[in-house]
């Protein structure tokens, strides 16, 4: 088996609720502001991506390999002055309004 782990920012722009995590078009978890969460997957190739009600991040493709660990960093694309911008993210910016990325923590 192979883990990822997915860290989720602080923030204020959708701080009550969770964020879907849906990996090969499968809701696998959820993540709370502020929290990290890890998920058991399969070696090989996957995409994962985050979903809040209509909205979402990005799509990440990713390979993976037996016992390796992927590390992914999310939040909410509405900080500081976007945050004015949100009606433009709901609208026309639907799949841009939560971002997702790896990370660059080289500590896991």
């Amino acid at each position: 088996m192979a883990k990822i782990k997915l860290n989720r920012d602080s923030g204020y722009v959708d701080h009550q609720r969770a964020y879907r995590v849906v990996i090969d078009g499968e809701k696998r978890a959820k993540i709370s502001n502020g929290e990290s969460i890890e998920i058991v997957v399969e070696p090989g190739n996957h995409e994962i991506l985050l979903k809040i009600d209509w909205l979402r991040s990005n799509t990440i493709n990713f390979s993976i390999n037996k016992g390796e660990k992927k590390e992914f960093d999310c939040g909410s694309s509405l900080r500081g002055a976007r945050f004015m911008l949100s009606i433009f993210y709901v609208t026309f910016l639907w799949n841009k309004y939560l971002w997702l990325q790896e990370s660059s923590n080289l500590s896991s």
